[in-house]
């Protein structure tokens, strides 16, 4: 861990609050369009993404809500995936095919 002095306060700062320091500082200085800063809001963007999806079917299959979402911290936005129409518990059963209607979009189990 690079934990450096502050001149300022005296006080021991941590890298990754360093780096984050800096990343708003870039974001105020040269806007969320720029290629440096738009490179680091999409990686927290991923990994806030990565959290709220796996709080959503977490709270989704248990009935509860047990999981907090995260916002990002540089847009303050919380990014989700697009919603899945599958439930994630549902397994498929030996021998079972499923075949999809282009016509319907829906699937049909066949056994065989």
């Amino acid at each position: 861990m690079n934990a450096k002095k502050d001149d300022k306060t005296g006080n021991w700062v941590c890298s990754e609050c360093q780096t984050e320091d800096l990343n708003r500082m870039f974001l105020r200085t040269l806007g969320p369009n720029n290629p440096k800063c738009h490179a680091f809001i999409e990686e927290e963007d991923r990994k806030v993404r990565k959290h709220n999806d796996a709080a959503r079917r977490l709270n989704e299959v248990s009935g509860q809500y047990l999981m907090q979402y995260k916002r990002n911290r540089y847009t303050g936005s919380m990014p989700l995936s697009a919603s899945s129409t599958t439930i994630p518990t549902a397994r498929k059963t030996i021998g079972e095919r499923v075949t999809y209607s282009k016509e319907t979009g829906l699937r049909t189990p066949q056994f065989g």
